[in-house]
């Protein structure tokens, strides 16, 4: 079973679960996400009857019935993921840990990807929603002088067309 829930409003929200038909009701899941996104980090769910140190055989192996590992890129934080082995038994290693704290991490790097993306598709529009709202013609250059970008009146002046190339405009440095 698994559990990803998203920081939203600084609440916890599942925004994808799977084999947990009643994920809102069950607290195992959340409170260890909680922990997680509090600062605990990776970790390693322990059965509710047995504690975390604990040596039944006499041996020190790290076992877990659920492993939680935040959703983090850099310093941004997401959410976390959850997952446990309740329907088929088993446990959890270290390694095994591991293995989904990496794959959480590429997973907010692609979060993190998507945000930035968002973000300057936005300004694109914004920036060129700006440009043909002017009644003047108005040219954006680079620092070599070269046109980056050209609103509907000063390619009219121009004898352009905002379709045509912008390579095909005269260097105005």
């Amino acid at each position: 079973r698994c559990v990803v829930a998203l920081l939203e409003g600084g609440a916890l929200t599942v925004r994808s679960s799977l084999r947990m038909p009643d994920v809102s009701n069950e607290q195992q899941w959340r409170d260890a996400c909680e922990a997680v996104i509090k600062g605990a980090g990776p970790m390693l769910v322990q059965p509710a009857n047995r504690q975390s140190g604990s040596t039944e055989r006499g041996d020190d192996v790290r076992l877990g019935h659920a492993l939680t590992t935040p959703l983090r890129q850099g310093d941004k934080l997401f959410g976390a993921v959850y997952v446990d082995k309740e329907l088929c038994g088993g446990v959890f290693t270290p390694h095994d840990l591991d293995l989904l704290t990496i794959f959480s991490a590429q997973a907010a790097t692609m979060l993190e990807n998507a945000r930035v993306a968002e973000e300057l598709r936005l300004a694109f529009r914004s920036r060129a929603a700006t440009l043909e709202a002017i009644s003047d013609g108005v040219l954006s250059l680079d620092k070599r002088g070269k046109v980056t970008s050209i609103n509907a009146v000063a390619a009219r002046i121009l004898g352009t067309t905002l379709a045509g190339n912008l390579k095909d405009l005269p260097d105005l440095a």
